[in-house]
């Protein structure tokens, strides 16, 4: 065979340089959106290892909250949950429009309400200055919002996601869908969360005062205890007797002395600082650790609270020995009264004890019963 009869094996005349680029653009354009996808996955994987272990109410709030500030190019993020009380409120937060711990003016008058609230979709508002969105608590008027509904089967509507952009039109059809399926891990995480919450208040409250429980407190004061330590600092516990109660339950029933338990748990929360810590440790008696409170302040919180108690309105109490409702009080404080949990408890337990058998309605701290002791 001659050289003259073999055919090329590529003809350049069939090469046809336009369908080359038309394939080089396709190509390119499949690049960019397996890139996009690839990039969606690692931002899963990531908030999927940031959150997976992660149990604690405030900071799976902050995370979520580090986690929109660090991969969204957002001007103002705010996670608004719904409370128990059904009000709405910002839990989580950035940027200037929103603050947290603010109540949320969210009803019917808003403007993706329906569509959030009931039908469970996301609502694009691409240019908040041609729209009446009706949203009080939100100071701009200017750009791009997004809000994402966080509900599903089993805890019903959450909240919501809302995320603004200083631009209109500033998301894309895409990064919404994305955004869509983010917002859906979040009502997952928080799902989680939230029932292990509630679950956690049902082992630790008690259900008729609504305050920390005895076994709650055994723990806590064990952990309190143990910081006071670390840190050389003071501690101080009150051990609070109601004066006649078992009288009072047995005349006026005991459908009554459950709501003065219920009155006293509400003027113990009113009348302590956040830091402190109240349980029912049985009965009528109550505890409270104060952290950081030496035995002088101690004793005038105490003296606080018996005199709240004393001027409070319960009812039938002209019933009572003293026509009124009262409390004894015992206070001990770490470390002067003992170095392990037990010690100082106890101390407070004889303090609660001498001031019942001086006549109720009084405060005795340790110092004083040790000096009582001495005589």
């Amino acid at each position: 065979m001659s050289s003259s009869n073999i055919k090329p094996l590529i003809d350049p005349v069939d090469i046809d340089s336009t369908n080359l680029q038309t394939h080089c653009a396709e190509l390119n354009v499949a690049n960019r959106k397996l890139q996009s996808r690839l990039d969606e996955l690692e931002l899963f994987v990531q908030i999927n290892s940031s959150l997976s272990l992660v149990l604690d109410y405030k900071e799976t709030l902050d995370t979520i909250r580090q986690f929109f500030l660090a991969h969204f190019n957002l001007e103002s993020f705010a996670l608004v949950l719904k409370e128990e009380t059904r009000e709405m409120k910002v839990r989580a937060c950035f940027g200037r429009d929103t603050i947290e711990g603010q109540i949320v003016d969210y009803n019917s008058d808003t403007f993706f309400y329906k569509e959030t609230f009931e039908q469970r979709k996301p609502v694009y508002c691409r240019d908040l200055s041609k729209q009446n969105h009706c949203l009080k608590w939100f100071n701009s008027s200017q750009g791009s919002l997004l809000a994402i509904p966080l509900a599903n089967k089993i805890l019903g509507f959450m909240g919501l996601l809302l995320l603004r952009r200083p631009m209109s039109d500033a998301f894309t059809g895409s990064e919404i869908d994305f955004l869509k399926r983010i917002g859906d891990h979040v009502t997952s995480v928080m799902t989680r969360i939230l029932i292990h919450q509630k679950t956690k208040n049902l082992a630790f409250t008690d259900e008729l005062t609504g305050v920390f429980n005895r076994r709650y407190f055994n723990q806590r004061y064990a952990r309190e205890i143990g910081r006071a330590k670390r840190y050389n600092r003071r501690l101080s516990a009150l051990m609070i007797d109601i004066d006649h109660f078992k009288q009072y339950n047995d005349t006026l029933g005991h459908i009554m002395g459950d709501q003065v338990l219920q009155h006293m748990a509400e003027i113990f929360e009113n009348n302590i600082r956040k830091a402190d810590v109240i349980s029912r440790y049985g009965g009528e008696e109550f505890v409270i650790i104060l952290p950081e409170i030496d035995a002088a302040r101690a004793v005038i919180v105490a003296e606080k609270l018996r005199t709240v108690v004393e001027n409070s309105n319960f009812p039938g109490t002209e019933k009572l020995p003293a026509g009124k409702i009262t409390i004894s009080i015992g206070v001990a404080s770490f470390p002067q009264d003992g170095s392990a949990p037990a010690e100082v408890l106890n101390e407070a337990d004889k303090a609660l004890y001498m001031a019942k058998k001086m006549g109720r309605n009084r405060v005795v701290d340790s110092s004083m019963l040790k000096e009582m002791q001495m005589q």
